[in-house]
C-alpha cells in the first residue's frame, strides 16, 4: 500500500515542463504576414527562422505544408521572426544592419539564429504562475506587444519585449525595457516573451 500511495502522490505533484532548441537563420526579408499580411515588401525588415513555407500571407497551416526547418527540433515547421536591429552612425547618420550572432545556448553549427523556449510560465506578464499546456491550433499566429507603438514611453509598457546587454555570450545581465545605454562587449540580446 505504501508504494501505491507514493506513486499516487508523485502523479499529484506539480510537474514543470520546458523545451529549448536553436534555429539557424532561414532568411532576412521585408515580410510580415501577421501585421501586414500580403504586403510585399512590408514596412519593416525581419530576421526569420524555421520552416521553409514562410511567405507574405502565411494562409492556412503552413506548418503542415513545410518539408524542412532550420530548427534543431526537426518536427517544428513553425516560423519565428523578429525585427532587424540597425546601428545609426553618430557622425554621418547612415544606418548599418547589426549582424545576428549565435548565443551560447545555440548548438554548434547553428548559423546566426534564435533560441526558442517553450515553458509553462507566462513571462509576457512577468507572471511566474504555471500555465496549462495545450497544442497550438492549425494556422495559429501570435505577436509580442503592439506593432503600433510609436514612442519610447509606450514601448516600455510592452512587457513582452526586453533587451539584455551581454558582457559575454553566457552572461546576459538584467533584462531592460529599453536598449542599453552603454557599449555591450558581447552584443545586445533581444528577448521576446510571448503570452502563455
Amino acid at each position: 500500500m505504501k508504494s501505491f500511495c507514493a506513486a499516487a502522490l508523485a502523479f499529484a505533484a506539480p510537474a514543470y515542463a520546458g523545451l529549448r532548441f536553436g534555429c539557424s537563420s532561414l532568411t532576412t526579408q521585408r515580410l510580415d504576414p501577421v501585421v501586414e499580411p500580403g504586403k510585399a515588401p512590408s514596412a519593416h525588415l525581419h530576421h526569420i527562422v524555421g520552416g521553409n513555407m514562410f511567405n507574405a500571407t502565411m494562409e492556412g497551416d503552413v506548418g503542415a505544408r513545410a518539408s524542412c526547418t532550420t530548427c534543431e527540433m526537426s518536427e517544428d515547421f513553425s516560423n519565428y521572426w523578429t525585427a532587424v536591429l540597425y546601428f545609426k552612425h553618430p557622425t554621418n547618420g547612415s544606418y548599418h544592419r547589426v549582424p545576428v550572432v549565435n548565443n551560447a545556448a545555440l548548438a554548434r553549427g547553428t548559423k546566426g539564429g534564435m533560441t526558442i523556449y517553450y515553458t509553462q510560465f507566462d513571462f509576457s506578464r512577468d507572471n511566474l504562475k504555471q500555465q496549462p499546456i495545450k497544442a497550438f491550433p492549425p494556422g495559429f499566429r501570435m505577436t509580442v506587444g503592439s506593432p503600433g507603438v510609436d514612442n519610447a514611453a509606450k514601448a516600455k509598457t510592452q512587457v513582452g519585449l526586453r533587451y539584455n546587454c551581454l558582457t559575454t555570450l553566457i552572461n546576459r545581465g538584467a533584462e531592460m525595457a529599453d536598449f542599453p545605454d552603454k557599449p555591450c562587449p558581447a552584443g545586445i540580446f533581444a528577448v521576446n516573451h510571448f503570452p502563455a
